[in-house]
């Protein structure tokens, strides 16, 4: 809020005494002022204090987010795997993956099934499957339109396929493929042109495996007339499809088959290609198949989450200290310092993090109980003003090869069955530096935690200052009234005195006039 300042045009003084009565009025106001623009420097300056707090609490919630990964165990389970021929086999890992070296040898992959029709001649696949043309009887009225498909759970019904032409007559092959795509049966139909004027309709089981190839129940024989025999007893389809009888019979094209492979030695079957039960933790994705081709997989520690976990916590941990630096500091040539220069708070903050980064852990597996063990370290210079840490990654992975699970306890992780202590007690600490820092900055950065109160603090004492303000300018503006009438006055007294001398000097004037005309 600024302080309005007087016009000397709302005096509206005559001037005849030839004094400036308004400049007066202006200067006695401002002078009144001066406990006003003091209130107005401390809002100023209140709502500095509230600004800098807030972006403070902003950057130590950032800090305490770090803490997150840190603290997890995945972050220090984190392994990588590599194969050694990906066209054949490409592998990924997941939480609790076993290292190893493992030999494969993959003699099949995993096969969806594709049975076909027989060939239907037609214009075009909107074209009706004419009865007289293709020999397909079962068109001969709308009810007799119906096959099902067994459902994968065997205790529930069939999916009941019901085709509906889209004319008056028979269907299309399109109604066909239409009627089976949406029943979401577990296959897909499509409707492939083989010739000019002749199609096929293939439907493909959308799973891999022996257990996912399709069941069907052929009630009116749909399928039949469509050259597919079916199986009445198991609901699988029997004949093979050959193309040398495509005109008359189809048949399964592409047979169901489960993945067949070895692990070591050890043969495994899967029905999809994507097995995650051979090695635990640990995707093989099965690409090819080539008996004579041994691939090897190796599933190792991955470091890179654990360091890009500390890394992160490091930049943030400086930006902090940095930011606080900031607002503490004072330039001994400018004279200038920060916002919160001298606060106690701040200082106590600062002074708090970088003890704790620097001091030592009660780590449950005690190979490492300080951070500098580890590759982070803290400075001696300018203590408590520039309080950065620095991150050796050359370090930190010696120390990660050497005990992983030290490192992982030390940050407050929990790591091959130890278990830090997360919270402290009446009888227990916090242990490692992930937990010791989050029972610190958490009641700080929380919603409504001290950092919100202080906030809270500072916005009162500003609305009580806005108040005081407005009070003081009501006060300061019938002041400048009643200054105002006085020299008014004091104006038109001084005017009066004017005229009454001006009289009297006429008067005298006149009386030596007459004095000297008479002698």
């Amino acid at each position: 809020m600024s302080v309005s300042s007087t016009s000397s045009n709302s005096l509206a003084m005559s001037g005849i005494s030839g004094y400036d009565f308004s400049g007066i009025v202006d200067k006695l106001v401002a002078v009144y002022k001066i406990p006003e623009n003091q209130m107005v420097q401390q809002q100023t300056d209140l709502q500095t204090q509230k600004d800098a707090w807030r972006d403070i609490k902003s950057r130590l919630s950032a800090l305490e987010n770090t803490l997150t990964a840190l603290r997890d165990t995945p972050t220090w389970t984190s392994t990588k795997a590599t194969s050694s021929n990906t066209d054949l086999l490409s592998v990924t890992t997941g939480l609790n993956a076993t290292q190893g070296t493992y030999s494969v040898t993959i003699n099949n992959i995993a096969k969806a099934q594709t049975v076909v029709s027989k060939i239907i001649s037609v214009n075009d696949t909107s074209t009706a499957v004419d009865a007289s043309v293709n020999g397909l009887k079962v068109w001969s009225g709308e009810g007799s339109w119906d096959f099902s498909i067994q459902n994968p759970d065997t205790t529930k019904s069939p999916f009941s396929i019901h085709i509906k032409s889209s004319t008056s007559g028979a269907p299309s092959l399109s109604d066909i493929q239409n009627a089976i795509n949406t029943a979401r049966a577990g296959i897909t139909a499509s409707v492939v042109q083989v010739d000019s004027g002749k199609y096929q309709l293939s439907i493909t089981s959308n799973q891999t495996g022996l257990t996912n190839r399709a069941k069907f129940v052929d009630t009116n024989g749909i399928l039949g007339n469509l050259g597919i025999t079916v199986d009445s007893s198991t609901g699988y389809v029997t004949n093979t499809y050959n193309q040398a009888n495509a005109s008359t019979s189809g048949g399964v094209s592409i047979a169901a088959e489960d993945a067949d492979f070895a692990v070591n030695g050890l043969s495994v079957k899967s029905s999809t290609n994507a097995v995650t039960t051979a090695i635990p933790g640990v995707t093989l994705n099965l690409n090819n198949e080539d008996s004579s081709k041994t691939v090897t997989v190796s599933v190792t520690a991955d470091y890179s989450a654990a360091q890009k976990a500390v890394q992160a916590f490091v930049d943030q941990y400086n930006s902090v200290q940095e930011f606080l630096a900031t607002k503490t500091s004072y330039d001994k040539d400018t004279k200038k310092t920060g916002d919160l220069f001298g606060d106690s708070t701040v200082q106590s903050i600062q002074a708090r993090l970088r003890g704790m980064v620097s001091g030592f852990f009660d780590n449950p597996t005690n190979t490492f109980t300080s951070l500098s063990q580890i590759g982070i370290s803290t400075s001696a210079d300018n203590y408590g003003t520039d309080a950065k840490i620095s991150f050796d990654t050359s370090k930190f992975t010696t120390a990660m090869g050497k005990d992983l699970q030290s490192v992982a306890n030390l940050f407050g992780a929990s790591y091959g069955g130890v278990n830090p202590v997360t919270t402290s007690t009446s009888t227990t600490k916090a242990q490692g530096l992930g937990n010791i820092l989050e029972e610190y900055l958490h009641p700080m950065v929380m919603y409504e935690g001290s950092l919100d109160t202080m906030q809270n603090n500072l916005g009162k004492q500003i609305d009580d200052v806005k108040q005081s303000i407005t009070d003081f300018e009501k006060r300061a503006n019938a002041y400048q009234e009643q200054m105002k009438l006085k020299f008014a006055a004091l104006e038109t007294t001084l005017a009066g005195l004017s005229s009454q001398s001006t009289w009297l000097t006429g008067q005298i004037n006149a009386m030596n006039g007459q004095s000297s005309s008479t002698k």
